[in-house]
């Protein structure tokens, strides 16, 4: 074998052969791409075991609107005036609260800069209202909700809107207050087919 011949033999490493260098940066890339792909930069935690939600348990059991509970609508509308729903809530059944108890009617008037007091207070007092200036009126509300949805929404307070600050008061309400205040919200609700209205 002449030495011109050795010199043109290809090369038996791995690491410099094109063919071995091409499948070598493919895995590369393709172990590079797995791990972008299939890494996060949370720890994975087991998922949550899954637990029927008020809502869920009463449509799959057939039980009430008050999963399980019967409401008091009377009662219910002695604990929304007890907890001053009011003081948020227009449409309670209640007498309107005064301005300077009306917590959403006031927000809005020192953003608005209605509000009766110094320029340089109602400036201090803005960004630490504005995020407060809606709440759902209750006018027709057994028209509007479900008491299911009621039942659960009040046993645990969440914000609708992702990306909102919190304004509905978390109050602890035991199930049968929750029961009472769903009733009376819903009190005389049924539409034409005969089902628990939206």
């Amino acid at each position: 074998m002449t030495q011109s011949r050795l010199l043109r033999r290809p090369s038996l490493n791995p690491m410099t052969s094109k063919h071995s260098i091409w499948v070598w940066g493919l895995g590369a890339l393709g172990f590079s791409l797995s791990l972008i792909v299939g890494c996060d930069d949370k720890p994975t935690e087991p998922a949550p075991e899954a637990k029927p939600s008020a809502t869920a348990s009463a449509a799959a059991s057939g039980a009430s609107a008050k999963v399980g509970i019967n409401g008091n609508a009377e009662h219910g509308k002695a604990l929304m005036k007890e907890f001053e729903c009011n003081r948020c809530h227009d449409g309670t059944g209640q007498e309107p609260m005064a301005l300077e108890k009306h917590c959403i009617h006031c927000h809005q008037d020192i953003v608005s800069g209605k509000f009766n007091a110094p320029a340089t207070s109602l400036a201090k007092w803005k960004p630490n209202v504005e995020h407060y200036l809606d709440a759902p009126s209750f006018e027709g509300s057994a028209k509007r909700y479900r008491a299911e949805w009621l039942v659960s929404f009040l046993s645990e307070p969440h914000d609708l809107r992702p990306g909102l600050v919190q304004s509905m008061p978390r109050l602890k309400l035991e199930k049968q207050q929750v029961a009472d205040i769903a009733a009376y919200l819903t009190h005389g609700a049924k539409n034409e087919s005969g089902k628990d209205p939206l």
